[in-house]
C-alpha cells in the first residue's frame, strides 16, 4: 500500500525497537501498525497522531502503555543545519570566557543523540577543582572551541558513567533505566563550579544569561517531547515557568511539573542525593503516567513507620556478636578505633587488596575502602567493580573517602543490625581479590 510504504519509509519505524530485525505492516482502517521479527515476536502499535512532521504511537503490554514519538526523517537535514548554526553561536558566545578564565567547558554530558525525544537537563557540571575564585590567564589564551567538542559531550562521563554516582542513582529509577541511552543529557550552564551560583563570581560576563539563551535556543531546535530537569530543590525553578509540585516524598519534593519554551518539563530530585526505594518507584510510575497524557492530582507519599534513622546506642550495639558471626575468617576482628567508644575498625588482606572497614555507631554507618592510598585515592581496589555491584541498590558509592558507605537506615529496623552488617561483610570477603 502506498500509504503504508509512506509511513514506514518516512518515519523509520525501526528506531522504535533496539533491533532492526522487525518488519512492519500498516492497518489503515484500524490505525494500527504491526511489527514482527524473525522469532515471530509480534508488537502492535496504535497510531495516535500523524502529521508531516511527526508520528505518535502507543504500545500496550498488559496494564503498561508506552508512547513513542517519531520524527520525519526528511526534517533531520533541516535540524542538522540549525544545530550547526547553534554550535557556531556557542563558539562565538563562549570562547571569550574560555580565553580569559581557566574553567572547563561542556554543554553536554553524554554525546548528543539527534534522534532522541528526551532531554535531561542539569544546572551545571559539578567540580571539585574550581571553587569559584577568579583564576585568569596572564596572557590571552588561544582557546580553540570546535563543533565536535560541543556535541561530543564530557569524555569523562562517556568513559566513567557506570561508576558515577549521579548516573547510578538515576538508573535506580525504572523510567530512566528503561530509556537506556536514548536521551540527551546536557547542562543549563556549561561551565563547572562546586555550587551553581559560584559562576556569578565572574563579573565581566553574565555567564548564566549567555548559557540560558543558548540552551533555550537548542530546545527550540530539537523540540524534545520530554524534558527532565535534575533538581527539585532549585533546579527546575531556575529554568521552568508555572511550576507545580505533583509528588512530595518523605522529606522533599519528588516530582515538579512546569513549562520550558511551551514544552511540559518535569523536575526530579538531583541524583547526587539518595532517594528511598519507594520514592524512586513512585517517581517512575507518576512520571510515566503524566507523559502518557493522564492527569495526576498533587499528593504526598505516606511515610512508613520505620522511616526515621535508627538510633543505636553504643551500650546496646553488640560488637562481640558481630565478631562471633565472622569467626570463620581467621584473625578478622573489629576493635575500637583510636580509643573511641563509638568507632570500630577492622581490615582483611586478599591476594591483591587490603580492605579497611569502619563501623560508626554515633553517626550510624558501615563503610569500607582500600587500606592503602593509591594515586591519591582510597577507591583503587582490584575488585571494586564487584563491590559496587554488591551495594549499588542500597548504599552510597565513593562518598567522602569511602568506596562504599551504607547508613543504618538502609538496614531493616526489625532485624539485628549486627547480623545484617556481618552478612554484608561475608559477601564482601567472599568477593575479595
Amino acid at each position: 500500500m502506498q500509504y503504508s510504504h509512506f509511513l514506514i519509509e518516512k518515519y523509520s519505524l525501526n528506531c522504535v525497537r533496539d533491533s532492526d530485525n522487525y518488519t512492519y505492516s500498516v492497518d489503515e482502517n484500524n490505525k494500527k501498525i504491526t511489527g514482527k521479527n524473525v522469532q515471530n515476536d509480534v508488537l502492535v502499535y496504535t497510531i495516535s497522531s500523524l502529521s508531516d512532521k511527526e508520528l505518535t504511537l502507543f504500545n500496550t503490554d498488559g496494564s503498561d502503555t508506552t508512547k513513542y514519538f517519531l520524527v520525519n526523517k526528511n526534517l533531520k537535514h533541516n535540524m542538522n543545519s540549525e544545530l550547526a548554526k547553534w554550535g557556531n553561536k556557542v563558539i562565538k558566545d563562549c570562547t571569550p570566557i574560555l580565553q580569559k578564565y581557566k574553567i572547563d567547558f561542556y554543554p553536554f554530558q553524554a554525546k548528543f543523540n539527534e534522534i532522541s525525544n528526551t532531554l535531561i537537563i542539569g544546572l551545571n557540571p559539578a567540580s571539585n577543582g574550581y571553587d569559584g575564585t577568579i583564576e585568569t590567564y596572564n596572557e590571552p589564551n588561544e582557546f580553540q572551541l570546535s563543533i565536535e567538542k560541543i556535541f561530543d559531550g564530557n569524555l569523562e562521563y562517556v568513559k566513567n558513567k557506570e561508576s558515577w554516582k549521579i548516573y547510578q542513582n538515576l538508573m535506580k529509577i525504572d523510567f530512566f533505566k528503561n530509556l537506556s541511552t536514548d536521551f540527551n543529557y546536557m547542562n543549563y550552564v556549561y561551565f563547572p563550579t562546586p555550587k551553581f551560583y559560584d559562576i556569578k563570581k565572574i563579573k565581566d560576563f553574565d555567564v548564566i544569561k549567555i548559557c540560558k539563551s543558548l540552551t533555550l535556543d537548542l530546545i527550540k531546535i530539537i523540540n524534545p517531547k520530554i524534558i527532565i530537569v535534575l533538581g527539585t530543590g532549585s533546579g527546575i525553578d531556575v529554568i521552568a515557568k508555572n511550576t507545580q509540585t505533583i509528588l512530595t516524598g518523605y522529606r522533599k519534593r519528588l516530582l515538579v511539573q512546569g513549562e520550558i519554551e511551551g514544552i511540559t518539563a518535569f523536575g526530579i530530585p538531583h541524583p547526587s542525593y539518595n532517594n528511598f526505594q519507594a520514592e524512586n518507584e513512585e517517581i517512575s510510575e507518576v512520571l510515566q503516567t503524566l507523559i502518557n497524557g493522564k492527569k495526576v492530582m498533587p499528593y504526598n507519599l505516606s511515610k512508613p513507620e520505620n522511616l526515621e534513622k535508627k538510633i543505636i546506642k553504643k551500650e546496646t550495639f553488640e560488637i562481640q556478636r558481630l565478631n562471633d558471626n565472622l569467626n570463620q575468617f581467621n584473625d578478622f576482628l573489629f576493635q575500637e578505633f583510636n580509643n573511641k567508644k563509638h568507632l570500630f575498625n577492622a581490615s582483611i588482606k586478599g591476594e591483591n587488596d587490603t580492605l579497611d572497614f569502619r563501623i560508626d555507631i554515633r553517626d550510624g554507618y558501615f563503610a569500607f575502602r582500600s587500606l592503602d592510598k593509591v594515586n591519591n585515592s582510597f577507591f583503587e581496589l582490584k575488585g571494586k567493580e564487584n563491590y559496587r555491584k554488591l551495594f549499588s541498590e542500597n548504599a552510597e558509592l565513593e562518598k567522602k573517602s569511602w568506596l562504599v558507605y551504607k547508613t543504618f537506615q538502609n538496614y531493616n529496623a526489625n532485624e539485628s543490625i549486627e547480623d545484617q552488617i556481618s552478612n554484608d561483610l561475608k559477601k564482601i570477603i567472599l568477593n575479595i581479590e
